[in-house]
């Protein structure tokens, strides 16, 4: 019969993913049911549905006290920075029809001679930048929809976060892209 681990005998440096940990929370009750049952007058299924329950609500409360609670600490839901996010994008939209295009162009578009003159700032404001208006519409439905649920779980941080990040990693694939199509 194979050992099974105890919790204090798992680092934390091993879980790997979250179907590892699922898994061995699972198999931290079955042992905890083994021993119990012995002594348990009601029989095995309610100590299963015990411990299971209390090794469940270990796990998300140290998640979520982790997380900062479920929408990321202080009540912030998200909702207030994907409504500026999505404010941001439009004020943009609006800026390249009224400013000058060669200032939008050298200052929210990415491209080689930008970064080769030192307008780094390009990396995230061009993603803040769109050429039509469907394209526009389409990104910022996208946004709403999957920007609600991220900042719902994970809170407005992260929803920033992740929206700057992509944005840098878009347009450094872009910056890619172009070298590669000179070559």
């Amino acid at each position: 019969m194979a050992h099974t681990r105890q919790p204090w005998e798992m680092r934390h440096s091993t879980y790997t993913t979250m179907s590892d940990i699922s898994g061995r929370l699972v198999n931290h009750a079955t042992t905890r049911l083994k021993y119990k049952s012995l002594i348990n007058p009601r029989g095995p299924s309610a100590v299963i549905n015990s411990s299971l329950a209390q090794t469940r609500a270990r796990h998300w409360s140290s998640f979520l006290q982790y997380n900062g609670g479920r929408g990321g600490g202080g009540g912030d839901n998200g909702s207030q920075v994907l409504y500026s996010l999505m404010a941001v994008n439009l004020a943009v939209f609006m800026a390249w029809r009224v400013f000058d295009q060669s200032f939008m162009l050298d200052h929210f578009t990415v491209s080689p001679l930008g970064i080769y003159n030192f307008r780094f700032h390009t990396l995230v404001t061009s993603a803040f930048s769109h050429a039509r208006l469907d394209h526009l519409l389409g990104n910022m439905l996208g946004l709403y929809f999957f920007g609600q649920s991220v900042g719902q779980y994970f809170g407005g941080k992260y929803l920033l976060g992740l929206y700057l990040i992509g944005g840098v990693a878009s347009s450094a694939c872009q910056l890619m892209y172009v070298q590669y199509n000179q070559w």
